[in-house]
């Protein structure tokens, strides 16, 4: 199974490439995360996930480290 560079944080919303910020995923779930989620911020993501892809009965929430 072929690996590939995740940019956790995309260069273009102020990402880097140290390691914190890289995850070493499967190129074929690279792929389909960037089909659907494109460049979206992390609320825009929680957004769709939740209108579209989890049960009514559940939330998925996005919040920053250190916020209250």
């Amino acid at each position: 199974m072929s690996k590939s560079r995740h940019h956790r944080r995309p260069k273009s919303r102020g990402g880097n490439g140290k390691p914190r910020n890289i995850s070493h995923v499967c190129a074929k779930q690279h792929e389909a995360w960037h089909r659907l989620f494109g460049n979206m911020s992390p609320h825009q993501i929680a957004t769709v996930i939740n209108q579209v892809w989890l049960d009514p009965d559940f939330v998925f929430l996005v919040k920053r480290v250190g916020e209250p």
